[in-house]
């Protein structure tokens, strides 16, 4: 399995982890009913598949910054690198806030959804473009 191929199934792991933590959250706020459990399971479900992702998101930063080059002649990789940057800055502010900056929890839906917009950016430039691609 080349480089390419690993990082671009963890950006769709990254991914589809973003949409369950959207769906946790939803549920655990009230606004739509999917499992049966206790808002606190889903809350450290939630807490958990966040460090996760955090993780791998970090690991897919240094794959990219250590294997891969920018080429700015393609805008596609340009974007990449600006959701790229993006993403990794957004969970860090989101896993401060929720683990140290517990007053500012309040902002959390507006850090979430650019985080989920930037992983979808960081999708849609580099895993999805190489499954089409290859």
């Amino acid at each position: 399995m080349d480089i390419l191929m690993f990082k671009s199934i963890l950006a769709t792991l990254v991914l589809l982890m973003a949409i369950l933590q959207a769906l946790t959250m939803s549920q655990v706020k009230g606004r739509i009913r999917l499992v049966n459990l206790p808002s606190s399971q889903l809350r450290r479900f939630h807490k958990r598949e966040g460090d996760a992702a955090l993780l791998f998101m970090l690991v897919i930063a240094a794959i990219c910054i250590s294997q891969l080059s920018i080429t700015p002649q393609a805008p596609r990789v340009v974007l990449h690198a600006l959701f790229g940057v993006s993403g990794v800055v957004t969970i860090l502010l989101k896993f401060a806030v929720a683990r140290f900056f517990r007053p500012y929890l309040r902002y959390a839906s507006y850090i979430s959804t650019a985080l989920f917009l930037s992983v979808s950016g960081i999708f849609l430039t580099s895993a999805l473009w190489y499954f089409f691609t290859t």
